[in-house]
């Protein structure tokens, strides 16, 4: 199409990520030795690894053993850090337990939830 050589490369990477997506969708909507569905091991993975998330930090009692002094800048780090360690926890509980309502038949299963089925079959 008369394209520069960094628009054809990126033209060309794009059909292959199509092609191989495609692939990899039909390839995923086979089921294991066992009978079951991609979707039913994405819930039973689910179920385990949410029983080996940690629970969120309580930041109080954190806070009363390393207090926030302009001494001690590390504290106010940890305070910040735990907090959004707080947070990636909170989603990712979320995430499991929609996954696993959605394999119940629950929820919806959009396509946000299907690329988690997909990443949590795939390892």
């Amino acid at each position: 199409f008369g394209f520069h050589d960094n628009a054809t490369l990126t033209k060309d990477q794009r059909q292959a990520d199509d092609v191989l997506g495609a692939l990899l969708l039909a390839l995923g909507s086979s089921s294991d030795g066992n009978g079951s569905a991609p979707e039913e091991m994405a819930g039973d993975l689910a179920q385990q690894i949410l029983e080996r998330i940690p629970q969120p930090w309580h930041l109080p009692t954190v806070q009363e053993q390393y207090p926030v002094d302009f001494n001690q800048s590390l504290n106010v780090v940890l305070t910040q850090e735990l907090q959004r360690f707080n947070l990636l926890i909170e989603v990712i509980r979320n995430s499991l337990t929609n996954v696993m309502r959605a394999v119940e038949g629950f929820v919806v299963m959009s396509e946000e939830l299907e690329k988690c089925v997909l990443q949590i079959v795939d390892g």
